[in-house]
């Protein structure tokens, strides 16, 4: 049945007589007529049983005004509101709020309570007073209040934003879904057999925790979480236990490349391999037009949850080829902004291969400016078959705990290792070299990352060729694939969806891919959904100035990489079309941060100003600067856009972004008008115009 078969109410609407209300005037739906219960096998929209954050609040603010009288003890609704990184500090809680307004902290006696004038000792332990107990009832009475009355956690599909659900509705809709983990990916084991194995192996035992998604939850499976050994000495994590088979791993993946077969981790190798299929094509002539091209986009099945244990050791035992390897390790220390940044890196090789520190921090040296190395001196060394029994060990035999009950997973491999990825692109990566080999030609580009592959080629026949392979599914691998979410730009027997006619762009990962010349821009449908202030975390603490213009900085280079810019990759309008999106949504973000943040933009505006010319010059130095790395460079990539171009693209973006909000931002207008206005950007307007048309026109769904 689809999820919008059955229209649910929301606990708002859903009223019973019978019921007893919450502290909002709300009904309290009892456990056994809970609408959840009887709408949970309907696949529900878990978003439709979030409790508001006012709702929340008016929750908390009712029980504390029952346990502790006039009680204004702070900001109750900002914490309850914050996001998911985001602090509450007790100097935050303690601003606008004064001592003289607490009568339990006034002395006795009319004459004393009518001082203006007190002394600084008993000023100091008014605060001090005043703070114990703000703390007492933030840390010891209202989180425990929430986590008592909601299930508190956050969802991709909210970004940062944290979300309640009752304890009663969690519990309801989750009970399916626990119950199909118990039967179909995992096995309970009984719990002195659990004690048993978990006595013997080194790895221990993971948590489950439930995500929320849009029509269900997420397992995943808390591997960074420590467990400890006694009450003195704190164990290791999974995670932290696997990293030497993790190095390892990805020496034999920088070894062996052919092994991940289309595997791609990040715009570096999606550039590579789109910058590569497009010379190939037009043979290093960039005035020849490409052939039509066809795409294939599909997506595995529980990609996870179904790999084929037995086969993926198979591989693994083929893949590592050393019978011993050393883990290198090494300090460095570097200046990032205002402050020393510092990191521990490590580094597997063949137990033979042994370089002296100092040839090889020269060449580090070579990429790492302005960077201090310093060797580690003891390296550990693994043998070969510790790291198999290790593997065999974390796939075959992992151990979780879904309540107070064990359970061994029996299918799959843990989702949240920090093998998972890696592990996957070996699995498929064997895959494709059995089955895929016909589209390693000149004609073919094939991508996957992770459980998403894109196939693009010249030739119609190898396109669906492709997608009738991949749809049949590979049972020996356990894999399938969700036909919902493929995609094609051509017809095709089975129906697959289609992609809109009138659009020039392939959706893949967060691209958006031109289908006629390769270029690369930004997909922005996926926040249609979503509020761009979820997506934020604002800073309250110690100089919020500067933390302000440092994360305006990073939001501003996020879309430097070499894949945006390169000018023989993308059309001149589509890197100008990504400088001027990129600008535009950091300009609304910044809109979000300054609101939430509480800054007096008007009596600021210089400062704000400031930190929008700061941004703007710092993306296109960024971009500039990914120019000169190693793969921009293999790539002979070359960067055409000019500072002038950026500095109007990034102004006209702030500009029209602030021009909603005329009153707020009058001040900051006028000097931006100001700026546009003057001789070096009169020829832009005109140039920019269809840029500034599209840019905005994809932009229009955001939630600003």
């Amino acid at each position: 049945m689809s999820e919008t078969s059955v229209q649910l109410q929301t606990q708002a609407t859903f009223i019973d007589t019978s019921v007893s209300l919450n502290s909002s005037g709300r009904p309290v739906i009892a456990h056994d007529t809970s609408q959840a219960r009887r709408q949970v096998r309907h696949k529900p929209k878990f978003a439709e049983f979030v409790c508001s954050e006012g709702e929340v609040y008016r929750y908390a603010n009712l029980v504390t005004k029952a346990v502790v009288p006039q009680a204004m003890w702070g900001n109750v609704k900002h914490m309850i509101t914050a996001r998911r990184y985001e602090t509450l500090s007790l100097h935050q809680v303690l601003q606008d709020f004064q001592t003289s307004d607490c009568e339990w902290l006034m002395p006795a006696g009319g004459g004393a309570r009518a001082q203006t004038r007190v002394s600084v000792s008993d000023a100091l332990k008014r605060r001090e007073l005043l703070e114990e107990f703000l703390f007492w009832y933030f840390d010891s009475f209202l989180i425990p209040l929430l986590k008592t009355t909601f299930y508190v956690t956050e969802s991709s599909a909210f970004r940062n934003r944290v979300i309640y659900f009752r304890h009663d509705d969690w519990s309801t809709l989750c009970a399916p879904l626990v119950e199909k983990l118990s039967t179909d990916t995992f096995q309970r084991i009984e719990q002195c057999e659990a004690h048993e194995i978990l006595r013997q192996r080194r790895l221990g035992f993971s948590f489950v925790r439930l995500l929320p998604k849009e029509t269900g939850v997420r397992p995943i499976v808390n591997l960074r979480r420590r467990v400890d050994k006694d009450a003195y000495r704190p164990g290791q994590s999974i995670n932290q236990i696997l990293q030497a088979a993790f190095q390892i791993l990805t020496y034999e993946k920088d070894r062996q490349p052919d092994r991940l077969g289309a595997s791609v981790f990040g715009p570096n190798e999606i550039y590579a391999k789109l910058k590569a299929f497009k010379c190939r094509l037009t043979g290093n002539d960039p005035s020849k037009k490409l052939p039509k091209l066809y795409f294939v986009k599909v997506d595995v099945q529980a990609c996870f949850d179904t790999i084929e244990q037995t086969k993926l050791l198979d591989i693994l035992r083929e893949l590592l080829t050393e019978d011993a390897y050393m883990i290198q390790r090494y300090g460095t220390v570097n200046k990032a902004g205002e402050k020393m940044q510092r990191k521990y890196v490590k580094k597997a090789l063949p137990e033979d291969d042994h370089p002296h520190f100092m040839t090889y921090a020269a060449k580090l040296a070579e990429v790492l400016r302005n960077t201090i190395f310093a060797d580690q001196v003891v390296y550990p060394f693994s043998r070969r078959k510790e790291i198999i029994a290790l593997l065999e060990e974390h796939i075959t035999e992992n151990i979780v705990k879904i309540g107070n009950e064990y359970y061994r997973q029996v299918v799959g491999i843990p989702q949240g290792s920090v093998l998972s990825a890696i592990l996957c692109s070996f699995f498929y990566g064997d895959l494709e070299r059995k089955n895929f080999r016909f589209t390693d030609d000149d004609e073919c580009v094939l991508m996957r990352l992770i459980d998403d592959w894109l196939l693009i080629t010249a030739d119609r026949s190898k396109a669906t060729r492709f997608y009738d392979i991949v749809s049949k599914g590979h049972p020996e691998y356990g894999c399938f694939i969700s036909k919902d979410k493929s995609l094609l730009n051509f017809d095709h027997p089975e129906l697959v969806t289609i992609v809109d006619p009138r659009s020039k762009v392939f959706p893949w990962c967060g691209y958006s891919i031109n289908m006629q010349d390769l270029s690369v821009t930004v997909d922005y449908t996926r926040y249609h959904t979503t509020y761009l202030q979820d997506s934020l975390t604002v800073e309250f603490g110690r100089r919020p100035g500067a933390v302000f213009a440092h994360k305006m900085m990073q939001l501003a280079k996020s879309k430097s990489h070499i894949v945006y810019n390169d000018a023989t990759l993308n059309s001149a309008h589509a890197v100008h079309l990504n400088a001027y999106q990129n600008f535009t949504v950091l300009a609304m973000k910044m809109h979000h941060y300054l609101r939430q943040w509480g800054l007096d933009v008007p009596k600021h505006h210089a400062f704000v100003l400031k930190t929008i010319r700061q941004a703007i010059r710092f993306a296109y130095t960024s971009a500039c600067n990914k120019a000169t790395h190693k793969l921009a460079r293999t790539h002979a990539a070359r960067i055409d856009l000019q500072e002038r171009q950026a500095a109007w693209l990034g102004l006209h973006a702030f500009h029209t972004v602030f021009s909603r909000k005329p009153q707020a931002y009058a001040r900051l207008l006028k000097a931006l008008s100001f700026e546009l206005s003057l001789p070096r950007y009169r020829c832009l307007r005109k140039r920019f115009r269809g840029v500034v048309a599209e840019g905005l026109s994809t932009l229009t769904l955001l939630c600003f």
